[in-house]
């Protein structure tokens, strides 16, 4: 192999380099994987670092880095360095804590979406160039639906849930 051919691979990393944006997502991307990561680990297990299920209603509404009722609240159950990093909501639980463990489940929603989307569109794809142009159309028509009906409730979805909201039939 010669030392001056770039692999596929590499030809592809240096395109995404060139990219300013395409690379600050991808950096950002890796940044909340890392968080992410990180919250899993720290909120999970038999003894978890930071517990999101710990219920302390003497500190409940704390705002962000506030010291724990030491002389109310048990020592097992303080928070990391004594501070509520983020604030504790109107449980009195750690915000912190509660947001590392919501940054694995959206990252997770968020793969098992992209996923689905990616088998549905090979499924599709696949269908409509086997099948031609008739299916391509009918592709269109569907999407083309959908799409409709994304605008109609974009435009006209406030006025749409006020109304249901006066009827009587959502509440708040």
């Amino acid at each position: 192999m010669e030392t001056g051919k770039e692999t596929e691979l590499q030809r592809l990393w240096s395109l995404l380099k060139k990219n300013r944006l395409a690379f600050s997502g991808l950096v950002i991307l890796c940044i909340f994987f890392i968080i992410a990561t990180a919250g899993l680990i720290l909120t999970s297990g038999k003894d978890p670092v930071f517990d999101p299920s710990i219920v302390r209603l003497q500190d409940k509404l704390r705002p962000p880095l506030s010291k724990v009722s030491k002389d109310i609240i048990s020592r097992n159950q303080w928070p990391p360095f004594g501070i509520y990093i983020f604030g504790t909501d109107d449980l009195g639980r750690d915000v912190f804590s509660r947001m590392l463990q919501g940054a694995w489940v959206s990252l997770s929603v968020g793969f098992v979406a992209v996923g689905i989307s990616v088998i549905i569109g090979i499924i599709v794809g696949g269908v409509s160039g086997y099948y031609g142009r008739y299916m391509i159309r009918l592709n269109q028509i569907i999407v083309g639906v959908f799409m409709l009906m994304i605008m109609i409730f974009l435009i006209y979805g406030s006025i749409i849930l006020a109304s249901l909201f006066f009827a009587g039939l959502v509440m708040v």
